[in-house]
């Protein structure tokens, strides 16, 4: 299996045999062409915008799997806003910020945000290719674990409600033979007093 062959399967996701779709957000025209063509170049379906009303018009029509946000847009437009506003709708988007005005604080404020990575500018396009990848594999993980569980609890529903039918199936036979034996110590009584005491201590 070649490289090429083998970056193309990893952009797949996991459910279903398309590519991941990722939205770019970024005011500046330059970084987010190189951006863009970076993950094109990577087989990744790309969506771009260039503010934070844009992007969220954007996010509502479409299914994004992934976000790069400039942490400062344009027309005072913040991507940290812009994600929470995402994660409110999608809570199962993946993060990632870029900012060429890196700090503490809005470090921490990306990851409360639930940012999945917090990118310094320049960047190398390896890294931002790497984290990219990581937070989709993430992504797809999550994902399974997820399915795994729901078909786990679906099969113990499922014996659950098998034993349950057992046991009735079970308590229906008891009972029809208990008629059977009262119908038969009647008969007994009947017939013969005596035989009758003998069936009903079957």
């Amino acid at each position: 299996m070649n490289t090429e062959q083998t970056r193309a399967e990893q952009t797949w996701t996991h459910d279903e045999r398309v590519p991941y779709r990722i939205m770019v957000v970024e005011d500046e025209q330059l970084m987010r062409s190189i951006i863009v063509q970076l993950l094109r170049s990577e087989g990744y379906d790309v969506i771009e915008g260039n503010s934070a009303d844009g992007a969220l018009r954007i996010f509502e029509r479409e299914k994004i799997d992934l976000a790069i946000l400039d942490l400062n847009l344009g027309e005072g437009g913040s991507g940290l806003e812009l994600l929470g506003k995402i994660h409110d709708l999608d809570p199962e988007v993946m993060g990632i910020i870029v900012t060429a005005y890196a700090s503490i604080e809005s470090a921490v404020e990306a990851l409360r945000k639930g940012a999945y990575d917090y990118i310094t500018k320049p960047f190398a396009n390896d890294h931002l290719k790497s984290v990219v990848r990581r937070a989709l594999e993430y992504k797809a993980a999550f994902r399974e674990n997820r399915f795994l569980r729901r078909e786990l609890r679906e099969k113990y529903r499922a014996r659950q409600q098998a034993f349950s039918a057992d046991q009735l199936r079970r308590a229906a036979r008891e009972s029809a033979r208990k008629r059977t034996l009262r119908l038969q110590a009647r008969r007994l009584h009947r017939r013969n007093p005596g035989q009758a005491r003998s069936a009903q201590g079957c």
